[in-house]
């Protein structure tokens, strides 16, 4: 019985886990992130979310390949597990973008976060050898509000920060 709980766990944490990053992945943010952000909206606790996109990344698998591109996203995704607080979220989204949720954080958290994210990244000494730099759009959730709108949202900003010229942050 132990050992079926145990294979029935490992499946779970498979199912919830990019395989490439091993952040968490979408199926995680759609159960138990979701879960989290309505306990926390139901006792009116603030949630933000911080969205973040390598910037040219398609320039690194175009020029060193696809393995050095995996090698990148392993090396970002390992900043944000550093700079990620335990009890908040680094989900990889796709490709080369990720969102982090931040439980129990304002806009002014989540902009700390995102500005000591983008400048880790900023000066890291990657493995490929080139200069890396990231955006990032952030978005504190609306109360009554669909986490999707708050992601959407985040989003914009994200795509704000790259028509500005990319490596910034926009809220």
């Amino acid at each position: 019985m132990r050992q079926r709980r145990h294979v029935i766990q490992q499946l779970k944490k498979e199912a919830d886990t990019d395989r490439l990053t091993t952040l968490y992945n979408r199926n995680y943010f759609d159960t138990v992130s979701m879960l989290q952000i309505e306990q926390h909206e139901a006792n009116n606790l603030p949630v933000a979310v911080v969205m973040a996109d390598i910037d040219r990344f398609k320039a690194v698998n175009d020029t060193y390949g696809h393995n050095a591109g995996d090698v990148l996203l392993r090396e970002v995704a390992d900043i944000l597990k550093r700079c990620v607080r335990k009890e908040d979220d680094a989900i990889r989204w796709g490709g080369e973008e990720f969102l982090i949720i931040l439980y129990t954080a304002d806009i002014e958290s989540a902009r700390l976060l995102a500005e000591m994210i983008r400048k880790t990244i900023e000066t890291y000494a990657f493995t490929c050898g080139i200069a890396v730099t990231i955006s990032l759009g952030i978005a504190a959730k609306n109360k009554n509000e669909a986490m999707e709108d708050c992601v959407g949202r985040a989003d914009k900003k994200l795509y704000e920060a790259k028509a500005a010229g990319r490596n910034r942050i926009c809220w």
